[in-house]
This record gives structure tokens, C-alpha cells and sequence, in this order.
């Protein structure tokens, strides 16, 4: 059985595939793809960005342990600093009369 043989040439612009022809986008469906790509663009930073807030969720845990630690609660003598503690307090002398008037001459 022989195949049948083409008579177009290779010229001819009959002989490649047929495309459909050209049919614009819906406005629905650019509303799609725009929502899917902000739902990808989203996801992708909340995962980019997910060991960077559990790091500073860890530092923040640390730092109020810490602060607790240092500071315990219904102690009798909190140290400086601690709810409760003493606090320094700086005591300026009075400034000069003239100094108050701001203008130079």
C-alpha cells in the first residue's frame, strides 16, 4: 500500500498546519488571570516572608523573658529600671535670665 503523495510544493502556504483565527481576550477572563497572578504574587511573598516573622517573633519572645527575669513581679526591692524600681532623676541648675530670649547680637 502506497501512501498518497502530496502535490503541494514547498512553497505553497496551504501545506502547513491550519491556525484558528486570532479572538481577543474577554474582559472576564483578564480579570482572571489578573486576580491569579496577585494570588501568586501574594502567596509567594507570605512564603518569602514567613522565617523572617517567626525570627522576630522568637527575638520578641526572647527579649520579654528576659525583661521578666530581670524584673520579677511583687519583688521588694525592684532593681532600677523595673516597674516599682527607683529611678534616677537629674536635677539642672536654673538657666540664665538672658539665654531665654533666643536672639543673639
Amino acid at each position: 500500500m502506497a501512501s498518497p503523495r502530496s502535490t503541494a510544493g514547498p512553497g505553497d502556504a496551504d501545506a502547513g498546519p491550519t491556525l484558528d483565527p486570532y479572538r481577543p481576550l474577554t474582559r472576564r477572563r483578564v480579570v482572571l488571570i489578573v486576580l491569579l497572578t496577585l494570588a501568586t504574587v501574594t502567596a509567594i511573598a507570605v512564603a518569602m516572608l514567613q522565617p523572617q516573622r517567626r525570627l522576630m517573633a522568637a527575638k520578641a519572645a526572647r527579649a520579654e523573658a528576659a525583661a521578666r527575669a530581670a524584673c520579677p513581679p511583687g519583688a521588694a526591692s525592684a532593681a532600677p529600671g523595673c516597674p516599682g524600681g527607683p529611678m534616677a532623676v537629674q536635677v539642672l541648675p536654673p538657666a540664665p535670665a538672658d539665654a531665654g530670649s533666643g536672639v543673639r547680637r
